[in-house]
């Protein structure tokens, strides 16, 4: 099964079940047939794999998204357990807290839509590392490095299948049909960052905006837009669109940038990883877009590293980053993010006045993400 293979699986899931769905939400509150009746949502990522209509299996999940269960699932569940308990910021589910100030949602539907941007988040992860053929996820080995691309995306690709479970218990025809909508956001997105890679093309930077729109943007508008289909206040109304989509764009730009220049993700995921990737970054589309004929070396250095499948030396590295700094990329970079970062913050003292309500929440964010 190829990953691309195994990901459509969701969306056709969804479609087989969405008469089932509609069905669903003009059921009484209490006549949710997925959940036993000591069944509790408490936790914030919890996965179900019913096997018979009056056996619930139990699988709950800690605050850093890791996953147990009956032993029968121990396997299935040890990749994606693995990269869930590897140490994380967690800047998603804070973000949701921030959002939750403005946009209240009611306790049990705040839980599943954190378990379902936590699963999302994780999986999505794990294809990302084996489809980057990355070797350290957050300072570790990456989940396909200790158990193998067969079981990582079997893994995967369970544990996305579960979040079915939690987009059901919202009950409604509408945030399935919002699951849906991003999850297909989601793949396009990853779609053109394989596509440029695998081809070697340097997108122009509004092709670029437009795949982080749809892929790094995507999980936080489908956190926005889930709550705000379960609000119960006045938030729902509001629009945040602008904001979380500037959001999205300073959070892969800001990647981009400390891929290239942090001390912090030279530990945790290697010196300049994105050149042994062969990965497109705005940094170096800003190199190839003033660089001339310059710019063919770094090309070709960039792909000759992806095809050996080995990544590239230091020394070639190195060399790569100097002819950046020196022709004014990670220059353009920083002076984008600066401009980035102040209009988030105008953009969330706005929504404040329009909500009438401070964030702390969403400002400590801004401020811990400032480079």
């Amino acid at each position: 099964m190829t990953i691309f293979y195994a990901r459509t699986v969701i969306t056709k899931l969804f479609k087989r079940n969405k008469r089932r769905s509609v069905r669903n939400s003009q059921d009484p509150p209490n006549g949710d047939k997925l959940r036993s009746k000591e069944s509790t949502p408490e936790s914030s990522g919890r996965l179900s794999s019913d096997t018979q209509p009056d056996q619930e299996k139990q699988v709950c999940e800690d605050s850093k998204g890791k996953v147990s269960t009956k032993p029968e699932n121990n396997i299935v569940l040890a990749p994606y357990n693995y990269i869930a308990g590897l140490p994380s910021k967690n800047v998603r589910e804070i973000f949701i807290q921030g959002i939750h100030i403005w946009v209240q949602v009611p306790q049990p539907a705040l839980e599943s839509i954190k378990s379902i941007t936590n699963i999302l988040h994780q999986s999505s992860l794990m294809f990302d590392d084996l489809e980057d053929e990355s070797q350290l996820r957050r300072g570790k080995p990456a989940t396909h490095m200790l158990y193998g691309p067969a079981q990582t995306i079997n893994s995967a690709v369970y544990a996305l299948v579960n979040t079915f479970s939690e987009v059901q218990r919202l009950n409604s025809s509408e945030t399935t049909e919002i699951f849906i909508d991003e999850l297909q956001n989601l793949h396009c997105g990853q779609s053109f960052d394989l596509y440029w890679k695998y081809h070697g093309h340097i997108p122009t930077v509004e092709e670029y905006m437009m795949m982080i729109d749809h892929k790094t943007g995507g999980l936080f508008r489908l956190c926005v837009r889930l709550m705000q289909a379960k609000s119960i206040s006045s938030g729902r109304y509001l629009d945040l669109t602008h904001f979380v989509s500037l959001l999205g764009r300073f959070f892969q730009i800001r990647d981009d940038y400390q891929n290239l220049m942090s001390a912090e993700y030279s530990h945790q995921k290697g010196f300049c990883e994105d050149f042994d990737e062969g990965k497109i970054s705005l940094p170096l589309i800003y190199y190839m877009q003033s660089s001339g004929l310059e710019s063919d070396q770094v090309k070709g250095l960039l792909f000759s590293g992806r095809s050996s499948g080995e990544g590239l030396p230091l020394e070639m590295k190195e060399f790569m980053l100097e002819a950046m700094k020196e022709n004014g990329a990670i220059r353009k970079t920083e002076a984008l993010l600066q401009k980035m970062h102040n209009d988030l913050l105008t953009e969330l003292h706005q929504l404040e006045a329009s909500f009438g309500l401070k964030n702390p929440i969403l400002e400590g964010i801004l401020k811990k993400l400032q480079v």
